[in-house]
């Protein structure tokens, strides 16, 4: 039975299984936290948006009047839509090729994008459209808290990592962990 099944693993059909499987992982090892510099940018405009729409109506009027009142809802669920997909990805990176992980919070340059998708967060809560997250609701402050919280420990773990050790710059990890930027 178990001769059975080490024939099983070795024919052709499990050898292109693995190899599907190992393209895919590579893919994964391409994907990085920089990524997170799209959903920053698209929840920045969207509280730029929302601060705008909330200005003074006579600085903006001849622009307000051009745009759909529902703009402001569309481009806040895209943020919201690409900060949960750029989180999935990264998480799935993260179980499937934790040493590229663990490679990215070691590097000098590729730590600070892992403050990135929790300041987004951030971003996206300060211009909610929805009621249920106004600042004076408990759900806001168990949301900020929710945010806040893992960039508080990546900013200690990074300081206390400098503080105790010294800076270290990897540099012979850009191109293997990071890519071909």
């Amino acid at each position: 039975m178990e001769h059975r099944y080490s024939e099983n693993l070795h024919s052709p059909g499990a050898e292109l299984v693995q190899k599907t499987l190992l393209q895919k992982l590579s893919a994964l090892t391409r994907f990085h936290a920089g990524y997170f510099r799209i959903s920053l940018s698209l929840c920045a405009q969207a509280l730029l948006w929302k601060t705008l729409s909330a200005a003074d109506p006579r600085a903006l009027h001849f622009i307000l009047h051009l745009l759909p009142a529902a703009a402001f809802d569309v481009l806040w669920s895209f943020a919201l839509s690409s900060l949960v997909v750029l989180c999935a990805l990264y998480a799935i990176r993260c179980a499937c090729r934790f040493d590229c992980f663990k490679a990215e919070l070691g590097h000098h340059v590729g730590v600070n994008y892992l403050f990135a998708p929790w300041a987004s967060a951030l971003l996206l809560l300060q211009c909610a459209p929805s009621p249920f997250l106004r600042p004076e609701r408990p759900a806001y402050h168990v949301l900020w808290w929710a945010f806040a919280v893992p960039i508080l420990v990546l900013d200690v773990k990074v300081y206390g990592q400098w503080f105790t050790k010294g800076r270290k710059y990897c540099l012979s990890h850009d191109r293997r962990y990071f890519g071909d930027r």
